[in-house]
């Protein structure tokens, strides 16, 4: 039984010490740290007493609270009213350097006497900035790369913050000759300062602000509204540096001196002046500044042009060939000595003389013949070769970028040594359907002395001639084309813009009902691609092919209220015409009523051209969309840096002309 008893303690001998040692740290923690004999002793109101650790925190406040609502009895204490130190905060930030001397000279080993001067004042015109020329503007409608969130520094305008979706853009450009105003502000800050000390160089080199574009609308009262300021495109990485600022003292913290580090930058100078904009996803469509962009429309039709005219001389000449080919067959299969006769006969009315070689007969004329077809092929060949190369290099579209390189800005353009005007232009991406606007712009020089004379920080130009008027079609028409009388319901074609192309549907349409509805798009063959409509806007995978979206939303938001018949008459050449035809009565909101004829004879001029126009489109071959940085050729500009910079005799060739 001891035996037994003794190989349990040595098996578990380790419990029961570990157990033994919990015991004793329990009994040590309870009766030493929690329940502690330990006591210190404190002066409470005159008396001391022996205090526990753990009531030492409860005794001391106990005597904070007692001692000053002792205090606020006897009035020997008052309490202050809040005083907001908000203005004293912010001065800090404004002035974060402001306890630094100034007056400290710097380390001078050589001994040179620095003279002091007092400030300069320098005569600076209110109109040196002069005025803005030519003014153009240029309306595209297309499909692009729709930026789906706020583009910033950080969040640049790449395929991955944006999406394809319709746009609507206007672009207003301008000359204006840079040129002049160097001159002027050379001879402002340097010619005319007597002292050498005032002349700055840096003073008379121009550093613009803003483009300022600006904008009224036509009212339905026929009266054009105020001027008001275009917001910046949605594509501007820059945020409200490029917004108009005209006091000084409106600036944000770092003031004039911050503004003048930011602005003073090449980068930033050519996307104030030159922006990029928006990223054309439309196959047959490019953002270019108004003086190029109608050019480059004729340039590209010229060459689809060309191409269906070669495409039907190939076309013809296949055909001649495969006919020739059908005849030598006819020709050289004979049956018996008929066939050969018949060959023979038809040899010699031709002139056609045979030569026996090596005991092989052979037909001199048709060898001839073949022999000048096969070599005037291969010079038409080279030929066209030749030719595609040509037009390759010197096509009227490429010819349109070699222009616009001429025009544009680059890290190496010497503002003061351009012979013609800078030519620069502005965004307006906020243009609604069925609006008519028309445009203004003007040039903003940022004044590095303001404050000194006068709060101005934007010294500006004239204001440039108003733009031709321009009103923006809709993206949804529909058209009463014929009425079946017994029914009283309209055939109604309701045409769509949905991503850079038109799409039709007819609806019959009857009093009470809407005129238009979801149309579901029936395909061959299925894709591994989809496209899909969501809130009125469709997203599209890019492919190699055109991809239809799966359904087209037709509704108009119109209401079919009646048909009622008209008899009128019409003003002729000579004559009143009588007018007999229907109305289509119809209604947006249920209060106002409007109408349409039945008819296109009697459609009035603007819907007879809103629908000729969209007859032509519906027309054109539907493409896939460009990539994202397709036509970066417009977009070369971190290349000429890089090139400017990396290797500054590698430049481009428009650089070289510059």
């Amino acid at each position: 039984m001891i035996r037994k008893i003794g190989r349990v303690l040595e098996d578990h001998i380790e419990k029961i010490v570990l157990i033994i040692v919990g015991i004793l740290c329990t009994w040590l923690l309870m009766t030493r740290v929690i329940f502690s004999p330990n006591v210190v002793p404190y002066d409470n109101e005159g008396k001391t007493i022996n205090v526990k650790p753990s009531q030492i925190d409860g005794f001391i406040e106990t005597e904070a609270r007692n001692s000053l609502q002792q205090r606020r009895n006897t009035g020997t204490i008052k309490i202050e009213p809040y005083e907001s130190r908000t203005s004293d905060f912010l001065a800090l930030l404004e002035q974060p350097v402001r306890n630094i001397n100034t007056n400290l000279n710097a380390p001078n080993p050589m001994g040179i006497q620095k003279k002091v001067v007092a400030k300069a004042v320098y005569n600076l015109p209110d109109d040196i900035v002069g005025s803005v020329t030519n003014v153009a503007m240029e309306y595209i409608r297309a499909a692009a790369y729709i930026p789906t969130s706020t583009i910033t520094l950080d969040n640049s305008y790449e395929e991955d913050t944006s999406e394809p979706n319709n746009l609507d853009l206007i672009i207003v450009e301008a000359e204006y000759d840079i040129a002049g105003l160097c001159d002027r502000l050379y001879e402002v800050f340097i010619d005319d300062v007597y002292e050498p000390e005032y002349r700055d160089p840096c003073l008379a080199k121009p550093i613009f602000a803003t483009v300022n574009l600006q904008r009224r609308e036509l009212t339905g009262k026929g009266t054009w509204s105020n001027w008001q300021n275009v917001r910046q495109p949605m594509t501007n990485p820059y945020g409200d540096l490029f917004d108009v600022i005209e006091d000084i003292e409106d600036l944000p913290p770092g003031g004039l001196e911050l503004r003048l580090l930011q602005l003073d930058d090449r980068e930033i100078q050519i996307n104030l002046l030159q922006p990029e904009g928006y990223q054309i996803a439309s196959a047959k469509e490019e953002l270019f500044p108004p003086r190029l962009h109608r050019k480059y429309l004729d340039a590209l039709d010229d060459e689809e042009r060309e191409e269906r005219r070669l495409a039907r001389e190939e076309e013809i000449e296949d055909r001649d060939n495969s006919r020739d080919n059908r005849r030598n067959t006819r020709s050289n299969t004979g049956i018996g000595m008929q066939g050969n006769t018949r060959q023979n006969q038809t040899q010699r009315t031709r002139g056609g003389r045979n030569s026996t070689r090596g005991g092989a007969t052979t037909n001199l004329y048709d060898t001839a013949a073949t022999g000048r077809t096969r070599n005037r092929r291969d010079q038409e060949d080279e030929l066209d070769t030749y030719t595609g190369l040509q037009e390759e290099e010197l096509s009227p579209v490429e010819e349109v970028y070699f222009d616009l390189e001429d025009i544009l800005i680059t890290y190496e353009t010497d503002f003061a040594k351009m012979s013609e005007p800078l030519v620069f232009w502005a965004f307006d991406d906020t243009v609604e359907p069925f609006k008519t606007y028309q445009y203004r712009i003007r040039l903003g020089l940022l004044n590095q002395i303001a404050g000194k004379k006068a709060n101005d920080l934007i010294l500006w130009s004239d204001f440039s001639n108003t733009t031709e008027t321009v009103e923006i079609p809709g993206m949804t028409y529909f058209f009463a084309k014929s009425i079946k009388e017994a029914a009283k319901t309209i055939n109604v074609t309701v045409c769509k813009y949905i991503l850079g192309y038109w799409y039709s549907e007819n609806f019959s349409v009857a009093q009470g009902e809407a005129i238009g509805s979801l149309v579901e798009i029936e395909k061959e063959e299925e894709s591994d691609s989809r496209s899909r409509l969501t809130d009125d806007r469709i997203t599209v995978i890019a492919t190699d092919e055109f991809i239809e979206p799966d359904e087209i939303d037709y509704n108009t938001g119109a209401v079919m209220v009646d048909v009622v018949a008209v008899n009128d008459y019409m003003e002729g050449r000579n004559t009143l015409e009588t007018r007999n035809y229907y109305d289509m009565l119809y209604s947006y909101d249920g209060l106002n009523i409007e109408h349409m004829p039945v008819n296109s004879k009697y459609w009035p001029q603007n819907m007879l051209r809103a629908n000729s126009n969209v007859s032509k489109q519906l027309r054109d071959e539907k493409e896939p969309f460009k990539e994202f940085g397709s036509n970066d050729r417009l977009r070369d500009r971190a290349t000429r840096r890089d090139d400017l910079y990396g290797n500054y005799g590698n430049l481009p060739g428009s650089n070289r002309r510059r």
